[in-house]
């Protein structure tokens, strides 16, 4: 009901997808592998809106960076589904309202009832280590409000962790920190989601996050709409595997051209020119793909749209995805 009324999918893009929901929604940690456009925000943005319908609960999702928790936040508005935002970026009576709403406090003069909580809150690490987030989101737990906690970009807690997201090697004891303040009978299950884990780190997030009992579902990371190729270039310069990789790129996307910013390659037979930038990555655009070439070790990659189904940049896609219309598969990004 949900998935097509808030969603506008007729159907889920896969079993994997499907299961995540139901476990979330049933309670139990979950580590969800789907790849980039496979729908992993479906798997905690569905039962948030669910069990916001159903007990005005929310899902505290845990986000990298500012920009992704933006890009997420503005998708489910453009569905017209209410998501909050606590960052550094977020301040003043947005902040005020939507920490009152968690706390479960009267907002207004007048002491009116609380606000109701959005069905997702999104966040960094960092920003839930705070005492004022801390505490809305322990008591927001102990009345039974939060379903879940989310963590998006699961592999930052090994592969980027140390140097990218330190707080990430923490969200397993903050977990026990607010179960331990919500007081008993508070329960709290994790649902960690990410396109990029090896066996090495779907151990370590496990057991870093505490979920070592949950669920691990893989999706597969099979993209039809995506083409792979490599010529070896051995004994070649740069300078010639890029023009040996613009001449079988030509060959086989016509209307290849410069990208949008890249230099028009004036004055160079070959369009190579000024679209090879200094750190010696060489980008195209067509009308139906993006194509990348990195020099060195010359890699390509196209992207070609499924029949009947528009291109754009998914929510949380970090790339490109395919959307079909109304009757499309759920979700991506």
């Amino acid at each position: 009901e949900h998935l097509l009324s808030a969603f506008g999918f007729t159907s889920f893009r896969s079993a994997e997808q499907r299961e995540a929901c139901l476990r979330v929604l049933a309670g139990d940690d979950t580590l969800v592998l789907m790849p980039t456009g496979g729908g992993k925000s479906l798997t905690f943005q569905l039962p948030a809106v669910v069990a916001n319908a159903r007990a005005g609960c929310t899902v505290i999702v845990l986000s990298p960076t500012k920009a992704l928790i933006a890009d997420q936040a503005k998708g489910m508005e453009a569905r017209g589904l209410r998501a909050g935002q606590i960052s550094s970026d977020v301040t003043g009576a947005s902040r005020d309202r939507l920490l009152a709403a968690l706390r479960g406090a009267p907002t207004g003069s007048a002491g009116r009832a609380a606000t109701a909580l959005p069905p997702v809150v999104f966040t960094t690490p960092e920003s839930l280590q705070t005492a004022s987030l801390f505490g809305a989101v322990a008591a927001a737990l102990g009345r039974g409000r939060v379903l879940a906690l989310a963590v998006d970009e699961a592999h930052c807690v090994d592969s980027w962790g140390n140097g990218f997201r330190p707080a990430y090697q923490t969200i397993g004891r903050i977990r026990d920190r607010l179960l331990s303040s919500a007081g008993p009978g508070a329960a709290l299950p994790i649902v960690a989601v990410t396109a990029t884990a090896s066996k090495r780190t779907v151990s370590i997030v496990r057991r870093s996050l505490g979920i070592e009992r949950g669920v691990v579902l893989r999706s597969t990371m099979d993209r039809p709409n995506l083409r792979y190729g490599a010529v070896y270039a051995d004994g070649m310069s740069d300078a010639a595997a890029l023009r040996r990789l613009v001449e079988l790129l030509r060959r086989a996307v016509p209307d290849l051209m410069p990208a949008a910013g890249e230099g028009s390659g004036e004055g160079d037979d070959d369009g190579v020119g000024d679209s090879v930038g200094s750190a010696g990555v060489l980008a195209f655009k067509t009308a139906s793909s993006i194509v990348a070439a990195a020099g060195g070790f010359t890699t390509a990659a196209a992207f070609k749209p499924s029949q009947g189904a528009t291109q754009e940049a998914g929510p949380g896609s970090g790339g490109f995805t395919t959307a079909a219309k109304a009757s499309a598969a759920a979700g991506s990004g």
